[in-house]
C-alpha cells in the first residue's frame, strides 16, 4: 500500500471516530446521504439493476451504524 493511500485511510479514520454518521437529509445542500437514505437508495439500486450488490465487507471495517449485510455497494460487469 502506498504512503498516499496509507496516509488518507488514517485521516479518513480519525474523521469518522470523531463525527457521527449524517442522519438528517443534507443531500442538496452538501451532497451527503443520511444512513437512512443511503439504505434506500442502495435498496432501490439493487433492485432495478441486477448489476449491483449489496457486500457484507472486512469484519474489521464494518460500520455500527449500518446493517451488517449492506456495508458498501459493489457493480459488476453483467453480462
Amino acid at each position: 500500500m502506498a504512503l498516499s493511500q496509507k496516509l488518507h485511510e488514517a485521516f479518513k479514520g480519525a474523521v469518522e471516530r470523531i463525527t457521527s454518521p449524517w442522519t438528517v437529509s443534507a443531500f442538496k445542500e452538501k451532497g451527503v446521504l443520511s444512513v437512512t437514505e443511503f439504505i434506500l437508495v442502495g435498496n432501490n439500486l439493487v433492485s432495478k439493476c441486477s448489476t449491483w450488490s449489496w457486500e457484507s465487507g472486512e469484519p474489521s471495517k464494518i460500520k455500527s451504524y449500518l446493517p451488517s449485510g449492506k456495508q458498501f455497494l459493489i457493480t459488476r460487469n453483467g453480462k
